[in-house]
């Protein structure tokens, strides 16, 4: 009855001390019995011992431990090992420790219990010799794995931390279980794996690139190739580790093994590509950088590190394939950064100034006045006009250089996206009279010497657009000063217009192309000098 209360009060939580009492108290009575059970009483003492060592008792844990009558249970003998460890006495807890492990009574978890007691109270070599003797002991145990794993979870411990003896384990666990004498169970495997993985990666961390291969190579022993998933990422941090020692033959041939196993993956192709990169062999790092943009995990993130690496490296030819593959695979979702990857896709193809790659620079402004149209300014620029007005003056700069060394195609294409994006712009005075220069002068590069008669058409419909701006600029100056200024800038700009406009309909063969001469008699500033030129 009084073990039985015992039992209520631990199971209820309440007060040790009352637990204590009510085990006394079992003890004392039962022991007046004139037929007793010697095996109840050291039950029942070996409990009671157990709360004095929690109470920190050793003292009398010790007496209580002794009033067994000398009991050898395998319990008693690991409460008697426990004690003296507590008290820092190795030689007397190594004693009772072997002789509770040799015990033909002691189950598996006892044993395990035992060596754990031992690790936790800093007896690490006694642990390891209670490791070894439990492994022979319960040597076909089902969970006779678990013993190794324990073991090597002491040795790559902070407090022990010996990598020798750690592989040197390893080893011995990989060969019994691949040759079949020790197979693990597959929660201890995995265990295994994952205790191998974050010592490789503690290693790999801080640099420590060998003893990490170390670790990695023996985990990829452990797994075998069926364990797709997890041999290609181990494969994987194993290339990177012969990327950070330099070894990037190494390297690229592990990665190219992991590649084997699962060719359709981003992380894979993004190492062959930072080896590539590496090797200044840009033909095969942009053969990877495109076939990483193909993967079925494909995420711009990896695209951003590869920029990175490449901007890093000084390669621009890299960084630009890789801005490109953001903007023309649509793989920027991001509000505002189309407009940076622009930006910088721009800088990369005007760096060298006396011949800036213009034909790239259309394409990329063409790009930004497409994504703009189907996304609108908070898409592509995060409604920062800055950004905007940067690309409008870089085009306008560019066409007007395109012009001075007779390039005249590009000179149009770049002044007319001028004129686009200055339309992205809030309409002011200054904005209209932008939009109006670049029709006119970029009209003025291609009037006389057309690209094809669809692009007569196209200037047939900037000249009307200059018409409207004209009127418009005028209905943006208010004052009677801004109106006299206003008149005396159409009577230079429109003589123009309309030459621009006879010689187009002239190549059109318009049928009324009289009437543009005769209203050009009529226009204020049109001089006979000008009209030589119809």
């Amino acid at each position: 009855m009084c073990y039985k209360l015992a039992k209520d009060v631990t199971d209820a939580g309440e007060d040790r001390q009352e637990v204590i009492k009510w085990l006394q108290e079992s003890y004392e009575i039962y022991e007046k019995c004139p037929v007793k059970d010697p095996s109840i009483q050291a039950r029942t003492l070996r409990w009671l011992a157990k709360e004095y060592i929690e109470n920190d008792d050793y003292e009398q844990a010790l007496k209580t431990l002794d009033l067994a009558n000398g009991d050898r249970h395998p319990s008693g003998l690991y409460l008697k090992a426990k004690i003296h460890l507590k008290l820092g006495q190795l030689g007397l807890a190594e004693e009772n420790l072997f002789l509770a492990l040799q015990h033909k009574d002691i189950t598996f978890d006892m044993g395990i219990a035992v060596c754990r007691s031992a690790f936790e109270h800093k007896g690490f070599d006694m642990a390891s010799k209670g490791y070894d003797l439990l492994a022979r002991k319960f040597a076909h145990h089902a969970e006779a794995g678990k013993i190794f794993l324990l073991k090597l979870e002491m040795l790559t411990s902070p407090e022990v931390n010996d990598n020798v003896k750690s592989l040197a384990l390893v080893d011995e666990v990989i060969a019994g279980h691949n040759g079949g004498s020790q197979k693990l169970t597959a929660e201890t495997k995995n265990l295994f794996y994952g205790l191998m993985w974050n010592r490789g990666s503690i290693f790999f961390e801080g640099g420590a690139y060998r003893n990490a291969l170390d670790w990695f190579q023996r985990v990829t022993q452990l797994l075998g190739p069926q364990d797709t998933a997890n041999h290609v990422k181990v494969l994987r941090i194993m290339s990177r580790c012969h990327i950070c020692l330099n070894e990037m033959e190494k390297a690229e041939e592990i990665a190219q093994s992991a590649l084997q196993l699962d060719s359709n993956t981003c992380p894979t192709f993004y190492i062959l590509f930072k080896i590539s990169l590496q090797q200044g062999d840009d033909a095969k790092a942009i053969d990877h950088l495109t076939k990483l943009c193909a993967c079925s995990d494909f995420s711009q993130n990896f695209l951003e590190v590869c920029t990175h690496d490449a901007h890093q490296a000084q390669n621009n030819r890299i960084v630009q394939h890789a801005l490109e593959h953001l903007l023309f695979l649509n793989k920027v979702d991001q509000p505002g950064q189309p407009g940076i990857v622009l930006r910088n896709l721009v800088k990369i193809s005007t760096e060298n100034v006396e011949e800036p790659n213009l034909g790239k620079i259309c394409g990329y402004l063409q790009k930004a006045i497409n994504l703009t149209n189907q996304i609108g300014i908070k898409g592509v620029f995060n409604d920062n006009l800055d950004e905007v007005r940067w690309l409008y003056g870089t085009a306008w700069n560019l066409g007007i250089l395109a012009g001075k060394k007779e390039q005249n195609e590009e000179c149009y294409q770049l002044l007319h996206h001028a004129y686009r994006l200055s339309v992205l712009l809030p309409v002011t005075l200054t904005t209209q009279q932008q939009q109006l220069t670049c029709l006119m002068i970029g009209a003025g590069a291609i009037v006389e010497n057309p690209p094809n008669e669809n692009s007569l058409q196209d200037l047939m419909l900037d000249i009307e657009r200059c018409r409207q701006l004209m009127h418009s600029i005028r209905d943006l100056r208010p004052s009677e000063a801004d109106q006299f200024a206003s008149i005396q800038f159409e009577n230079r700009t429109m003589p123009t217009l309309l030459l621009m406009e006879f010689s187009i309909k002239a190549q059109l063969h318009d049928p009324n192309l009289e009437q543009v001469l005769k209203r050009s008699i009529h226009v204020f500033g049109m001089t006979p000098k000008i009209l030589e030129k119809f």
